[in-house]
């Protein structure tokens, strides 16, 4: 009588013990692809930050540092400054074609806002 209740419950904590590291084996699986995920983002993030270094690290050389082997050239000479045209100034030759016809010239004066018109051929 009393060994055989001995003899169950030994033979229970045997069996629980063998589910309990089967768990523990499945949560040693789980913990492990937790690890090597989180690695694989560490080192993710890492390879990012080290291309966003660089990409700086180019884009200061090019704005700052540059190659002294071939300056940019210099800049071209001043436009020179606008000259209005005299009152009888015709942009092209009248033609007899052009007799019945008024043609409009319109000058914007430079750096200004206004305008002026002058007519050229019959009013």
């Amino acid at each position: 009588g009393e060994l055989h209740g001995q003899r169950t419950q030994l033979q229970g904590a045997i069996d629980r013990r063998d589910d309990i590291e089967d768990d523990l084996a499945i949560s040693r699986r789980l913990i492990r692809s937790m690890f090597r995920r989180a690695c694989w983002i560490k080192a993710s993030l890492c390879l990012i930050i080290l291309v966003l270094i660089g990409a700086i690290g180019v884009i200061l050389y090019f704005k700052f540092g540059g190659s002294s082997d071939d300056p940019s050239p210099p800049p071209g000479p001043p436009a020179p400054p606008y000259t209005a045209p005299s009152p009888g100034f015709m942009p092209f030759a009248p033609s007899p074609f052009d007799q019945d016809v008024s043609v409009v010239y319109l000058e914007a004066l430079s750096m200004s806002d206004t305008a002026t018109i002058v007519y050229i051929g019959q009013p």
